[in-house]
């Protein structure tokens, strides 16, 4: 899931949750008798009225399919990244064949990583974007970390990972996060 689906999650679940903690408020106050302006029936003269027209099942079936189509997209931004198929390895031959799951190779690359002073955090992955396996690797510098120097780390172990397959049969994507804050307790 991408940060703009989780925002427009989050965007959602808040108007839904404040627009039923305004009708819940409603409904409570309405029972009483704490404000006099409440109506006690609400009548919609005009939607009945709209109810009759002709183009009323055209305006309904039209903001159904709308959300029909909202509906399929919203479930198609909440599917996961399918995760890759694992590599053939060449040079065997016809004798046999040896395959090598890309998932693995990430996050021992990621976890090789970590063992930097300047790195916080590294994770790696394997999923089959577009057609194409890719290695995904996500990592964390420290916040006085030399940017240059992680890149360099991050770009051998980029090419650690080729070498050790002896195929480029896949892609490698980096995303590197300069400047995060150390863990653990803050002083006071």
């Amino acid at each position: 899931m991408t940060r703009v689906t989780s925002a427009v999650d989050r965007a959602a679940a808040a108007v839904v949750g404040l627009v039923l903690i305004a009708l819940g408020a409603g409904a409570l106050v309405w029972s009483t008798d704490a404000v006099a302006r409440f109506p006690d029936t609400i009548t919609a003269p005009a939607v009945v009225e709209a109810t009759t027209k002709q183009w009323w099942p055209w305006a309904v079936g039209a903001a159904g399919v709308v959300f029909i189509i909202a509906a399929v997209r919203w479930i198609y931004a909440h599917t996961p990244a399918p995760h890759a198929h694992p590599i053939q390895l060449p040079g065997l031959g016809t004798t046999g064949s040896a395959t090598v799951d890309l998932g693995d190779v990430a996050t021992a690359a990621a976890t090789s990583l970590t063992h930097r002073h300047d790195i916080t955090d590294a994770k790696g992955k394997a999923i089959d974007e577009r057609g194409r396996r890719t290695v995904v690797m996500e990592v964390t510098t420290s916040a006085d970390a030399d940017l240059a120097i992680v890149v360099d780390a991050v770009d051998t172990a980029c090419r650690d990972v080729v070498h050790t397959l002896g195929t480029d049969e896949f892609a490698i994507r980096t995303l590197i996060r300069h400047g995060s804050r150390p863990r653990g307790r803050a002083l006071r």
